[in-house]
């Protein structure tokens, strides 16, 4: 392994422009375009706020779920001690 590394000198001009370029390229790669990122931010709130309401809305339908059946339960145990007194 070479102990002394070669230094490179590049230009801030050279640096910015190698950075644009690979984040372009990376967008590229995945389908995007630097205009689009806009567009992209607000996709991803969207998603953002369709899986919060679905983590809601999953949440209160269980505890919905929950509480029928307890209620049920409840109901048939009534139901089941009063026929039982009746005779």
């Amino acid at each position: 392994m070479d102990k002394n590394p070669e230094h490179i000198t590049i230009s801030e001009r050279e640096l910015h422009r190698l950075v644009k370029e690979t984040v372009h390229e990376t967008l590229s790669s995945i389908g995007l375009e630097a205009s689009q990122i806009g567009e992209v931010q607000r996709d991803f709130i969207f998603l953002r706020s369709m899986r919060m309401t679905h983590e809601k809305v999953t949440g209160k339908a269980l505890l919905t779920i929950v509480g029928l059946l307890a209620t049920a339960t409840i109901t048939l145990l009534v139901m089941g001690f009063r026929s039982f007194m009746s005779e």
